[in-house]
């Protein structure tokens, strides 16, 4: 769709022919929509266009901040899934 991502981490590590890439510790990924994520590991697969980690993710955006483990996020599809220990707070139109 045209939107851009920033990932940064502490390391990372990429397997072209799998098209896959790996990136551990102080994990933050940002999207030129304004959102954000937030974790201590994850995988981004590049054929697939997912997302994916076990451990605790943090999702913020302007209206919402969501968290909770095992991760997956369908990229073209739009769709975020967590698996356990979801907490979320929803701002605007008088939610919370």
């Amino acid at each position: 769709s045209g939107v851009s991502y920033t990932l940064t981490a502490n390391e990372g590590r990429f397997r072209e022919a799998a098209g896959e890439i790996y990136a551990y510790g102080d994990v933050k990924v940002l999207s030129g929509e304004g959102y954000t994520l937030e974790s201590v590991e994850l995988k981004y697969s590049i054929k697939q266009k997912e997302i994916t980690s076990a451990e605790k993710v943090v999702f913020k955006s302007g209206n919402m901040d969501i968290e909770g483990y095992g991760l997956f996020v369908d990229i073209e599809g739009g769709r975020v899934l967590l698996d356990r220990e979801v907490k979320a707070v929803f701002r605007g139109n008088g939610a919370t």
